[in-house]
């Protein structure tokens, strides 16, 4: 953590200080380990799979 990130500005409270330290233990380990993104899963593909086998499960799920 840089030691200007600390003695630059007044830090008025322990909110505001909390906040501060919160940050650049984020703004450290987002430099230092990295992060991933997450986001929606992508499914893989089964070879097998086809449309045949799409609209049958369709059907069978409209009859229920």
């Amino acid at each position: 953590m840089s030691e200007r990130s600390w003695k630059d500005e007044r830090l008025n409270g322990v909110d505001e200080l909390n906040d501060r330290f919160v940050e650049n233990v984020k703004n450290t380990a987002a430099s230092l380990i990295g992060y991933v993104r997450t986001g929606a899963r992508k499914r893989a593909c089964k070879p097998w799979w086809n449309d045949e086998i799409r609209d049958a499960r369709r059907e069978r799920k409209k009859t229920k």
